[in-house]
Formats: structure tokens, C-alpha cells, sequence
């Protein structure tokens, strides 16, 4: 789907998320952003709470709270194995995900494995056959640097 605005993109893919919640008969969890200022997590609830309302246009395409359900489909958005075939625009699904809570008891997304079944031979020794992990990444903008998922 083509939109005019990241705002749009993003109130769709968290309808998106919704529905397969639904769908599905799961509840949609909630991964929000750990924003970082000089290496240290925000303090100020205020300052976390205006970050992650920003739309992804102002963000550099991220959003502040990540919906999640498993068995949702997914985009990977940047080219890891170009002869695998994991690359910009693979769709696949999310199988599992991996957290910890930071000290405001919020979930922090670690890692997910996703499937892609248009990749070739066994991405990872001890993964099930088309299935690939996605590690958590970071990035900067207005001198903030927030953890991002490359394959929302």
C-alpha cells in the first residue's frame, strides 16, 4: 500500500497488528523504544513519553512502540544475505521474539526469528530450515539514539 505520510504507514501497520490480534484470538504486545541520550537510557518520563509519540517521518522511519503478535507478517528492511536471500522486501512471519524488562518493568525486544521462504539452504546451523533471526539494531536522530527493529 502507497501512502502520502509516515503517520499514515504507521496508524496502518498498528491496524494491521490489531486485526491479526484479533484474528488470532492473541493480545498485541507492546515493545516501545529505549531512547538514549550520551549512552544512558532517558530519565525523564516526559522527555520518553513525547519521543515515542513522534511519528516515524521525524524519526528516521521508527516508531516509539512497536506492536507485536506472533505469526504476524513481516518486512525485512535491509539486505543481510543477498544470496540467501534475506534482503530489503523479503516478507515473511514472526515465529518467536526475545526480551528482557528494563527497570520500569517495560519489555525490550532482544531478538525474533522470523520464517522467509524464499531463502536458500539453512540460514543458521540449529534453525529450522528457511527461518532467520533478527537481532536488535540502533540508530541516531536529533542526537538521540533509539533501538530500532529492521524488520517492522
Amino acid at each position: 500500500m502507497i501512502v502520502y505520510d509516515n503517520a499514515t504507514k504507521d496508524a496502518l501497520n498498528t491496524r494491521a497488528v490489531s486485526a491479526w490480534a484479533k484474528a488470532t484470538g492473541q493480545e498485541v504486545e507492546w515493545y516501545p523504544a529505549t531512547d538514549r541520550h550520551k549512552r544512558r537510557d532517558l530519565s525523564d518520563a516526559r522527555l520518553r513519553s513525547t519521543l515515542r509519540a513522534l511519528p516515524s517521518g521525524k524519526t528516521n522511519g521508527l516508531i516509539g512502540n512497536l506492536p507485536v503478535v506472533p505469526g504476524m507478517r513481516v518486512i525485512v528492511t535491509k539486505n543481510f544475505d543477498v544470496q540467501g536471500g534475506i534482503v530489503n522486501g523479503s516478507i515473511g512471519t514472526l515465529r518467536s521474539l526475545r526480551y528482557d524488562l528494563n527497570e520500569r518493568g517495560e519489555r525490550r525486544m532482544k531478538s525474533c526469528i522470523i520464517h522467509l521462504p524464499d531463502t536458500t539452504g539453512n540460514c543458521v546451523p540449529g534453525l529450522p530450515l528457511n527461518t532467520v533471526p533478527i537481532m536488535e539494531d540502533a540508530t541516531s536522530f536529533i542526537g538521540e539514539t533509539r533501538n530500532i527493529w529492521i524488520w517492522r
